[in-house]
């Protein structure tokens, strides 16, 4: 992700129940608690991307979201967590690489993912803001499908999850480059129009002529020589 984060500092564990007092025991399982109150679950389906519950430490409903961690200095204990997205439009990797091509013709593997909801991403298939265009389909062939994901990365860069990228998918940048495009392609089409010397007069009148030649008057016979 190229937009910066919204990070949140980690409350200590050795602070859990007296950050929480009477609320300790209602929060079962909770791994981390930030100083905004989000309570984070691990994710068994995504090591290293945690989850937050639908509700704070004060009760208050809250829209589960996906948190990654940041570490500094020590390498056991993160010292925040960087907002990722909601929760919602989580993604995980169920195999690292895809089958491609008809099976005993020319199938083979190719660098990329499988996600849980059975589309496809390939490290060849990305917009210019290294996002993932996602496909779908059977028997090794699949189509673009108009879905891009997003990767979350580890702190090392390695990715361990997506994240699907709401339908502003096409980017400024994008629609700018494809509109000068277009402009581009127009203006060379009309200075091409333009530039060719137009037929004179008597050529187009030649050329109709031999589309369509002149009748015959029979109504004044020849005279015999």
């Amino acid at each position: 992700m190229d937009e910066e984060r919204k990070q949140y500092a980690v409350v200590p564990f050795d602070t859990f129940e007296r950050y929480l007092g009477p609320r300790y025991e209602n929060v079962p399982g909770v791994e981390y608690i930030l100083e905004n109150g989000t309570l984070l679950y691990f994710m068994e389906e995504a090591p290293g991307v945690y989850e937050s519950a639908d509700h704070t430490v004060t009760g208050e409903p809250a829209s589960p979201k996906l948190y990654v961690p940041i570490y500094e200095g020590d390498e056991m204990q993160p010292s925040a967590f960087a907002e990722v997205g909601p929760r919602e439009q989580f993604a995980a990797i169920t195999d690292f690489g895809v089958t491609i091509g008809l099976a005993g013709v020319n199938q083979r593997k190719e660098p990329g993912y499988v996600l849980d909801n059975g589309l496809v991403l390939l490290d060849s298939e990305r917009d210019s803001q290294g996002n993932y265009k996602a496909g779908a389909g059977m028997d090794g062939m699949f189509l673009q499908t108009g879905r891009v994901f997003e990767p979350i990365r580890y702190g090392d860069g390695e990715i361990i999850a997506f994240l699907e990228k709401q339908p502003e998918r096409t980017r400024a940048k994008d629609l700018d480059a494809a509109s000068a495009d277009c402009i581009l392609k127009a203006q060379e089409r009309y200075e091409a129009k333009h530039t060719e010397k137009p037929p004179s007069l008597r050529a187009q009148l030649r050329k109709v002529q031999k589309a369509r030649p002149l009748p015959v008057d029979h109504s004044h016979p020849e005279k015999e020589r």
